[in-house]
């Protein structure tokens, strides 16, 4: 995010990182092998082997927040389901 000049902005809980991966469905938990430094500047790593893919920080705290911002929603409802699509 160009707009994140200052890591520990949105990372207050350093130690609540964990590591996941998109398994093509949904993003899974790699496990947290490990993690060193500072918010600002600090390394993490997974305790399990992550093959070729997407892969991104999670969190195991609320306190670790992503800036998102929400434009619009729109809800299409259905036979028994609501679709509901964000941008």
């Amino acid at each position: 995010n160009s707009d994140c000049i200052n890591p520990s902005t949105y990372i207050t809980d350093f130690n609540a990182l964990t590591v996941a991966q998109f398994n093509g469905t949904q993003w899974v938990d790699m496990g947290r092998g490990g993690v060193s430094g500072v918010v600002t500047n600090g390394s993490i790593t997974s305790s399990l082997s992550i093959p070729q893919g997407y892969i991104t920080l999670g969190s195991y705290s609320a306190a670790n927040t992503l800036p998102v911002e929400l434009l619009e929603f729109s809800a299409i409802s259905g036979a028994n389901v609501i679709n509901i699509k964000w941008t």
